[in-house]
């Protein structure tokens, strides 16, 4: 009896680390794809200034579509990036199993106010990502028309 119930808990134990490595994992290549898209959209403004001059010159007059649509790739590429760093350093707890604990609905709403944080944590990195591309993007094109 003694051995079953070690047995049960050692397969649940190992059973929270392998899902907790295979979620690292998937953060961890979430981030690398998101560090790609990132990474072109801040080298072509950089490299090419004329090139990125045009289109995301629109994104100034916000009248055209297609600079705000470009200027969203690097909002959604910097809130990834966040977004997996956060989780994969501040992993989620392990929360109650069953919901007849005593303070089932008190850690729902941790987890709750956890994961509101980590989404406005991650909108403000996609948001300070965008703002200085865009703000590199006017600087190279006073650069380039004085």
């Amino acid at each position: 009896m003694f051995f079953q119930e070690k047995k049960e808990q050692l397969a649940i134990w190992a059973e929270s680390k392998l899902s907790q490595e295979y979620a690292k994992r998937t953060l961890w290549r979430l981030f690398a794809v998101a560090m790609a898209g990132n990474l072109i959209s801040w080298v072509i403004p950089l490299i090419l200034p004329e090139v990125a001059a045009e289109p995301t010159g629109m994104a100034i007059n916000i009248e055209g579509r297609v600079g705000m649509y470009l200027m969203l790739v690097p909002l959604v590429c910097g809130s990834l990036i966040t977004y997996s760093l956060v989780r994969i350093f501040f992993p989620t707890k392990p929360q109650h199993k069953s919901k007849t604990e005593f303070f089932y609905s008190y850690s729902e709403k941790l987890l709750d106010d956890r994961n509101r944080t980590v989404l406005l944590i991650s909108l403000a990195g996609g948001g300070v990502n965008c703002i200085l591309l865009f703000f590199t993007v006017i600087w190279g094109r006073m650069a380039l028309y004085p």
